[in-house]
């Protein structure tokens, strides 16, 4: 077991005690804590075999998802209709963004 094993377990218990804490008081559900640690490891995983540090793959990854999430769940008044429209105009809005960014750094790019 290497150091970087040993850290990653590390942050897997400080989150375990975490949570387990909230759950205690009553903050938050069994359920929710076991989906937590879940993507906690899988997240701690994809880290580990992309050699990426933690803290970055949540901020490049998981920081953009979940911030996603939270518009949508803040605007769909929990209906799955509306959900998937919300969705749908957000993919909308990324490929259009995503052309844009093509177009806009093509003359940039060095020539081969």
């Amino acid at each position: 077991m290497g150091i970087g094993t040993f850290f990653d377990m590390l942050t897997i218990v400080s989150v375990l005690a975490f949570l387990l804490s909230q759950a205690a008081r009553g903050n938050i559900s069994a359920d929710l804590v076991a989906v937590a640690l879940v993507i906690l490891v899988v997240l701690v995983a994809f880290a580990r075999a992309a050699r990426m540090s933690l803290p970055r793959l949540v901020f490049r990854i998981a920081l953009p998802v979940l911030a996603v999430w939270g518009l949508v769940s803040q605007y769909d008044g929990g209906d799955p209709r509306v959900r998937t429209q919300i969705l749908a105009s957000l993919g909308t809005i990324l490929i259009m963004l995503l052309g844009l960014y093509v177009m806009v750094s093509g003359p940039f790019q060095r020539r081969r």
